[in-house]
């Protein structure tokens, strides 16, 4: 962890730019991402109904 983050003092880590630039991130086809994003949006409709609710 020393490597790619550095702690402020209060408990929160600093990322390193370098460092997560260079964290591989898996390329899935776009059939395969679907119920990722359905999930997501399903999310998204959640929290904006709560949002409402909360400042009518």
């Amino acid at each position: 962890m020393k490597n790619i983050a550095s702690t402020t003092g209060m408990g929160l880590m600093q990322w390193k730019k370098f460092s997560v630039e260079q964290i591989s991130v898996l390329q899935i086809p776009e059939n395969t991402q679907q119920p990722f994003i359905v999930l997501i949006n399903k999310i998204i409709i959640v929290k904006n109904k709560k949002q409402r609710h909360r400042y009518p």
